[in-house]
């Protein structure tokens, strides 16, 4: 148990030599100073930083094919999917040459039925004769 306190006091000693301060100051810092990272909130600019980091390594634009184009997932599947926002997975998919819909190409055939029953026109869902 006494070799390692040896060991940091002669590491201690050559680093404060190297530095130019006493002893004390490096003991003070090794004991004192030492914080770890704090986990910053997306919102901030290292957690922002953080957070495009994980989506440039997540989101990448072959992925990014795969699942909105060949598996015709949404944008809304995808972010549930990976945890990232529905604007982060718009912006890379963007970035990736993607145009992804947030609107259904063709309603439902239900809500086709329906409208043409009731004569609602004003949902938007044109009746093709």
């Amino acid at each position: 148990m006494n070799q390692p306190l040896q060991d940091f006091r002669g590491q201690a000693l050559v680093m404060a030599r190297m530095l130019g301060v006493s002893i004390e100051h490096v003991r003070y810092a090794v004991e004192r100073l030492h914080r770890p990272t704090p986990d910053y909130r997306p919102c901030t600019a290292p957690g922002s930083r953080r957070l495009q980091s994980r989506a440039a390594a997540v989101l990448t634009a072959d992925f990014l094919h795969l699942e909105l184009v060949q598996h015709g997932k949404d944008i809304t599947a995808v972010a549930a999917d990976t945890g990232f926002s529905r604007h982060t997975v718009h912006v890379r998919a963007r970035q990736a040459g993607i145009n992804p819909t947030t609107r259904r190409l063709r309603p439902p055939a239900e809500k086709i039925e329906h409208a043409a029953k009731s004569g609602n026109r004003r949902r938007g869902y044109a009746i093709e004769p």
